[in-house]
């Protein structure tokens, strides 16, 4: 709305995001087991694709490219929902997969918990969101930075169930 589209064009654009966050649940739901050996690289390419979108929702205001940018944003985002348990279940024996998951939610409950209140913060004092889309942008970029690191499991071999 603050670009000057109406409230119906600036909710679209939230529901375009919701409906390619399903369409990527069901894509990775699809391809898992062949993406599986190549979890990395899929992941890499999958952030590298978000940080283009973050960049043509900071600098464009065509209604068009934010459409498009919100498709992009739910089918990443989408797709990152159940690549979590698949990283989990790659990287840590089965013996503490409990663990580790449950870890995993009090590590990502702060920044969830502080995301909607820093965007607050960010509009109300610049008059714009667009200091969170450069946020989530260097977030991004340390995600991508940590997978490097991270690397290829140790794991003798990843087995997938038949």
């Amino acid at each position: 709305q603050n670009l000057g589209y109406d409230i119906q064009q600036a909710a679209l654009i939230l529901s375009v995001g919701g409906a390619f966050g399903f369409v990527g649940k069901i894509s990775y739901a699809i391809y898992a087991d062949k993406l599986r050996d190549k979890l990395i690289p899929t992941t890499f390419v999958l952030l590298s694709v978000q940080l283009l979108i973050w960049l043509t929702v900071i600098h464009t205001d065509n209604i068009y490219l934010l459409y498009l940018s919100a498709a992009g944003v739910g089918l990443c985002s989408g797709t990152f929902l159940p690549l979590y348990p698949v990283f989990i279940s790659t990287y840590f024996d089965e013996s503490v997969m409990g663990k580790v998951s449950g870890n995993q939610g009090l590590i990502f409950l702060p920044f969830m918990l502080l995301a909607a209140p820093m965007a607050g913060v960010a509009y109300d004092t610049t008059g714009s969101y667009v200091p969170i889309f450069w946020a989530v942008f260097g977030v991004t970029l340390v995600m991508m930075t940590l997978f490097i690191i991270l690397g290829k499991p140790q794991r003798a071999s990843i087995q997938t169930v038949p």
